[in-house]
């Protein structure tokens, strides 16, 4: 029964995670929801900037990455705690690479206070779950490309009018909440 009732969890924290409408969502499904159904006692989601390659040098986790592998190790203090910051003597360490169109674009780390069996399951549910997170942020940087094409002019790639509107809606809130007057300088661009 108890078994029946994790994998009810898991699921419920998968499905809550494939849906993720923002970043804040991801994160939190992957901090509280997810880490609830797996019994975890630390997950941790980094996500490079296009250049990081300095990470993959001085970072035991960049190993992992570099060699786009899953690696389940025991907890080792001299090697993990600095990433998880909390100490897991007697437990285990998952690096999961998350890893798009060959190219590395982030770690998920987790931690649990026992040892995980080291068996083809658990790689496949590791793997999986890398594979889950890679098309979440995948999505969110679609959505936000989306997003930021709508607002933008296409020929000099300046904000538009949408954007004027939202924002300028958003600073008169801002301003009537906090009581503030409100100025607004605009500039005509002829014959660019």
């Amino acid at each position: 029964m108890e078994n029946r009732i994790q994998w009810s969890k898991f699921w419920q924290a998968e499905s809550l995670l494939a849906t993720s409408n923002s970043v804040e969502q991801l994160t939190r499904v992957l901090g509280q929801e997810y880490r609830e159904a797996l019994g975890l006692e630390v997950i941790k989601l980094l996500v490079f900037a296009e250049n990081a390659e300095h990470f993959f040098s001085e970072t035991k986790e960049g190993a992992a990455i570099t060699q786009q592998t899953i690696s389940l190790v025991p907890y080792q203090a001299e090697l993990h705690y600095h990433s998880l910051g909390r100490d897991l003597t007697g437990g285990s360490v998952a690096s999961i690479p998350l890893v798009n169109g060959g190219q590395p674009i982030g770690l998920l780390l987790m931690g649990h206070a026992e040892v995980w069996p080291d068996s083809d399951l658990t790689q496949v549910f590791l793997s999986r779950t890398a594979d889950i997170v890679v098309l979440c942020l995948n999505s969110l940087q679609g959505r936000r490309a989306f997003e930021d094409v709508l607002i933008r002019d296409p020929l000099t790639q300046l904000y538009n009018r949408r954007y004027f509107n939202d924002r300028i809606n958003q600073e008169l809130s801002k301003a009537s909440r906090s009581d503030w007057s409100v100025c607004c300088i605009a500039f005509d661009i002829d014959f660019f």
